[in-house]
């Protein structure tokens, strides 16, 4: 009886070494692929920041004039800075949604905006919060993908891209 208990614990160990064994096979190199730039998703990647009101809207002046005035009460270099690439990815996400609704004269306006914040968080020629190394990543991302994605002028969307390389430094 004892000879049958090993033979089965034998048997047993046998058989689960080769049902769980994996075979590997020697795999050819594949020539290297294109890179493919995956879809990006703005909401996703800006929450919980929308689009809002663009200058689309007739209430436009009122966001703008409220942006202002709360630009003039941050001091503080990195502050100006965090605000300013805030106010930029505000701007970059109206202008997407103008882009969609076709609207490209607007979409352009809005993105000469978000350049000249930029240009002001570049002349600031400070890093900025933690919070801003944050957001210039996901923009980096988000108009990377912009420029292939849509009609839009892609000049501008380039303009914008290498400022915010720049801010990332």
């Amino acid at each position: 009886m004892c000879m049958f208990k090993r033979f089965l614990a034998f048997t047993l160990l046998i058989a689960l070494s080769l049902g769980l064994a994996s075979p590997t096979f020697a795999q050819v190199p594949s020539p290297t692929p294109t890179p493919k730039i995956e879809n990006v998703n703005s909401f996703e990647l800006f929450w919980p920041m929308a689009p809002g009101k663009t200058m689309a809207d007739s209430l436009y002046f009122l966001k703008s004039l409220k942006e202002k005035i709360r630009g003039l009460l941050i001091f503080g270099t990195p502050q100006k800075v965090n605000y300013s690439v805030y106010l930029s990815t505000k701007r970059i996400l109206e202008a997407e949604k103008l882009y969609n609704d076709k609207n490209k004269d607007l979409g352009n306006k809005t993105m000469d905006e978000a350049i000249k914040d930029l240009n002001k968080a570049v002349s600031q020629n400070s890093k900025g919060t933690d919070e801003t190394s944050d957001r210039l990543a996901r923009l980096d991302k988000f108009l990377t993908w912009f420029t292939t994605k849509n009609s839009a002028d892609k000049s501008k969307i380039q303009d914008a891209l290498s400022l915010v390389k720049k801010l990332l430094g």
